[in-house]
């Protein structure tokens, strides 16, 4: 994985930048075994959906899209274990959803489209098959590999139908739940879409 920058300035930086070059960026991590992420993805912050788009459109002046941002059910602790039961799932992307549309509509920010991760549980790098982002849960633990609609559903065809967000509010607070869960706050806006309009 190698080191994880943060930059906390919206200057334009020259390319390309380094820890060594960048004067205003900060280290926050370096651990590069597989799998392990120090727990960067163990929180949520939508600010990052306004901040983010805002500083590209500020130094750019172009056309974004987020390509990942989702939740994850983690397998373990007590409670409802099973990740059918994913409630968290739809209040954080309104949340998420609140911020890019209010970038786009306050900042004029052209904001081309959001991808969840992910439309089915998959494998992942970090977790195996313990972590469920999948929109459609896949059943891995029998070899059957049937597809079930999580209970996030409604959000999403709610969404497709009346082309609005709902808004709920999610709590932030991870430590208070009795099933163990993970939010993955990897809003990546693809380097490519950036290269793409230059």
């Amino acid at each position: 994985m190698g080191n994880i920058v943060a930059d906390s300035t919206y200057e334009p930086h020259p390319a390309p930048g380094t820890m060594a070059t960048d004067r205003d960026s900060v280290e926050v991590g370096t651990d590069s075994t597989p799998g392990n992420f120090g727990g960067q993805f163990m929180g949520a912050d939508p600010k990052v959906l306004r901040e983010a788009p805002l500083w590209i459109h500020r130094n750019y002046k172009m056309p974004i899209m987020i390509t990942e941002n989702g939740w994850a059910h983690q397998r373990g602790g007590t409670g409802d274990n099973d990740p059918r039961h994913d409630s968290p799932r739809a209040p954080y992307h309104s949340v998420y959803l609140q911020e890019l549309l209010r970038v786009q509509r306050e900042d004029g920010v052209d904001v081309l489209g959001y991808m969840v991760w992910s439309l089915l549980d998959s494998f992942e790098w970090s977790a195996g098959f313990s972590r469920k982002f999948g929109l459609v849960y896949v059943d891995y633990e029998t070899g059957s590999l049937n597809r079930t609609l999580k209970d996030s559903s409604w959000f999403f065809q709610y969404m497709g139908e009346n082309r609005k967000v709902p808004v709920l509010e999610f709590n932030f607070d991870f430590s208070s739940g009795a099933t163990r869960t993970s939010a993955l706050t990897f809003a990546v806006i693809a380097a490519a879409t950036v290269l793409w309009w230059a």
